[in-house]
């Protein structure tokens, strides 16, 4: 089958005076997809991917809706264990 865009996300960095800074700016799931785990693992795969990057010590979210915090909070305890 051919791929399927399940949703996107968008990032950017910026310098501070002793650091970088990875701010996720939109992370969106389309609807077809949601309650799939699509949302995590995604998550999952972006913060891991921020985190191996030496330049960046804080990852953060412009304005967070419950729903993304909830996820977040999820993806970081599984990233713990």
């Amino acid at each position: 089958p051919p791929p399927t865009i399940v949703g996107y996300s968008t990032t950017y960095t910026f310098q501070t005076l002793t650091s970088s800074v990875a701010r996720i700016c939109q992370f969106v799931v389309l609807p077809p997809s949601s309650g799939l785990g699509v949302g995590y693992s995604s998550l999952s795969s972006l913060s891991a991917h921020l985190a191996a990057r030496d330049d960046v010590k804080e990852v953060n979210v412009e304005d967070p809706c419950p729903a993304f915090s909830r996820l977040r909070d999820a993806v970081d305890v599984g990233l713990c264990a």
